[in-house]
């Protein structure tokens, strides 16, 4: 159930249905550029003339552990600044004026100023499905290279996006999970009065609930903000179902002409319109 927590990855462009214009336009950048998501990385003193910018992209690919290097190879397709396209608009080959340049760049990779600059970080398909990892990775390189403090880097892009969603979304399970099943059990007892009945229905719907997530393992998907209601909608609707069969069960057993060993069979058949009915009307909703 942890792994499958842990496997959490959320991609809102894919979201959409692939019949929209907004999703085909995505698709095809990505098959044309094989380009994936990024990272913008701005703070104070990110202009043209920090010359340590260019220290950043050597940087973020490069290891003195082998291993960390090829990771990162395998993680970053490319990193790029103002400061490297400015100079590159005034080479020979393009040859425009630094005013020219400054104009042609300016509300993408320069700011207002015109001097004010990002870095804008590519991450390659091994990269997005890492991105917590790669993520942390371009901070702590912008952090040793530029010898600021986490709190004036900021860092924005698809990538941030996503990580934030996968983190906040593992963040929600890990909180609310106890605490909404201690409410479902509480409200459990109150309608069944019976400490027997409640243990039963908690154990069978927390079961219910650690077999979908398993499940989402076992089939190799990993866990999104989508799939996280699906938990908790199987545990309630098992409780649900839990509490009316216990009530049809005690009515059941209640009647003094009831045969002993046929008050469960009697009991599910009473409520089983009911509960399928109750199910279909919560998935439904």
């Amino acid at each position: 159930m942890q792994r499958s927590i842990t496997s959490m990855f959320n991609a809102p462009p894919l979201w959409v249905p692939e019949s929209l214009e907004y999703r085909r336009d995505y698709d095809w950048f990505r098959r044309v550029f094989h380009s994936y998501d990024t990272a913008i990385l701005s703070f104070a003193g990110c202009t043209i003339d920090n010359e340590r910018l260019e220290d950043f992209s050597r940087a973020l690919f490069s290891s003195e552990d082998p291993e960390e290097q090829k990771q990162r190879q395998q993680y970053f397709q490319r990193a790029i600044n103002g400061r490297e396209l400015f100079e590159q608009l005034q080479d020979s080959t393009v040859g425009l004026s630094p005013r020219a340049a400054a104009a042609r760049l300016s509300g993408t990779f320069l700011g207002p100023d015109r001097k004010t600059t990002c870095i804008v970080v590519t991450v390659t398909e091994a990269g997005v499905n890492a991105r917590r990892e790669s993520l942390a990775i371009i901070r702590q390189t912008a952090l040793e290279v530029f010898d600021i403090k986490p709190d004036d880097l900021a860092v924005a892009g698809s990538l941030v996006d996503g990580a934030t969603i996968d983190a906040v979304s593992i963040t929600s399970i890990n909180e609310n999970t106890a605490p909404s099943m201690l409410l479902a059990s509480l409200l459990c007892l109150w309608c069944l009065r019976s400490f027997l009945f409640t243990g039963i229905v908690f154990l069978v719907a927390l079961v219910g609930q650690s077999l979908v997530l398993s499940l989402v393992t076992f089939t190799g998907e990993p866990l999104n903000a989508i799939l996280i209601v699906m938990p908790g909608l199987v545990f309630v609707l098992t409780v649900s179902a839990g509490v009316h069969l216990a009530r049809y069960y005690k009515n059941v057993a209640a009647d003094p002409a009831a045969v002993r060993e046929t008050i469960t069979q009697r009991a599910i058949q009473n409520g089983k319109t009911p509960c399928i009915l109750a199910a279909a009307t919560t998935v439904i909703g």
